[in-house]
């Protein structure tokens, strides 16, 4: 199993993943359990758009073993709508929700909106001073201005003052990608293109890392992440790493090779599960298919 850090991916439902992370023949209701049994990590994106049920959270919570994080998305509603300001109903409604996946909670993410810049930032630290000591936070800031040397000091400090952490979205191998076909055109126009500050405070740091489609252009992004990775795991840290590819179909398989990168630095992360399509006798040789290599020799961690 996955160790001393979260790895995962921004669903779990993608169809494109049967016969491989999925068994052939999983049902819509399958595909959870059957991704938990591989990643300890995965983004809760559909809070993002509606305030969920506890039930429907308890549901899936249900669904995944210890150990498993759900990192849900503070509610649109909340960050975009309101902007954080009188919104104490809905983040009410959302805390009771999350209360009820509480054993199954990783980082829970804060985005906010490319307008939310340097003068919103006492509303960002009063928001937060609202928040539960239970609830691990990780904050996403998109405004151009609060990546200059002298603002990420003072969002950090802000940060760090307020028991939260800080996402990092990388988009970098995705701007770099000679792809052009219609899925990572689109994901270029949605995605912000911000620099990285990898340096960290809290102890469960948040990497979204944009991926380029053509999985092996991906190596010197998953190289320099895997070292700073490695480096905050030998601190005592519990980074998470999801990983977005447009399409996602070959997204588990990047996860996969990225892990083998830290196995190789000689990080204490354990073994990647068996996946359940790969586990299955395939009907025509009776053995489990073989997944092609991304980057050369290097092993999967099965």
């Amino acid at each position: 199993m996955i160790e001393r850090y979260g790895l995962g991916l921004p669903i779990w439902g993608s169809r494109s993943w049967h016969g491989s992370l999925y068994s052939r023949d999983a049902k819509a209701s399958d595909r959870l359990g059957e991704y938990a049994s591989v990643f300890n990590s995965v983004e809760g994106n559909p809070t993002f758009y509606a305030i969920p049920t506890p039930q429907r959270l308890a549901a899936w919570a249900a669904q995944t073993p210890p150990g498993f994080g759900f990192s849900f998305k503070v509610p649109r509603a909340i960050t975009h709508d309101r902007g954080l300001v009188d919104a104490e109903v809905e983040t009410r409604m959302f805390l009771d929700a999350l209360d009820a996946a509480r054993s199954r909670l990783g980082p829970t993410m804060l985005q906010l909106p490319p307008r939310f810049g340097r003068a919103q930032l006492p509303t960002l630290a009063a928001y937060l001073d609202t928040l539960p000591r239970w609830l691990d936070v990780a904050v996403e800031l998109r405004h151009p201005t609060l990546f200059s040397e002298q603002w990420v000091t003072d969002v950090d400090a802000l940060l760090a003052e307020h028991g939260a952490d800080r996402v990092v979205l990388d988009s970098r191998p995705l701007r770099a990608s000679a792809v052009h076909e219609p899925e990572a055109e689109k994901a270029r126009q949605r995605k912000p293109d911000l620099p990285v500050w990898p340096q960290q405070l809290g102890d469960q740091p948040v990497v979204r890392l944009i991926a380029d489609p053509d999985l092996p252009a991906n190596a010197p992004w998953l190289e320099e992440w895997a070292d700073r990775f490695t480096a905050w795991i030998a601190e005592g840290r519990r980074p998470v790493l999801f990983i977005h590819l447009p399409g996602d179909t070959g997204a588990p398989q990047l996860a996969r090779t990225w892990h083998a990168m830290l196995r190789e630095r000689g990080a204490p992360v354990g073994a990647m599960p068996p996946w359940p399509g790969e586990a299955e006798p395939r009907a025509d040789t009776a053995t489990p298919p073989v997944q092609p290599k991304l980057f050369g020799d290097e092993t999967d961690g099965v």
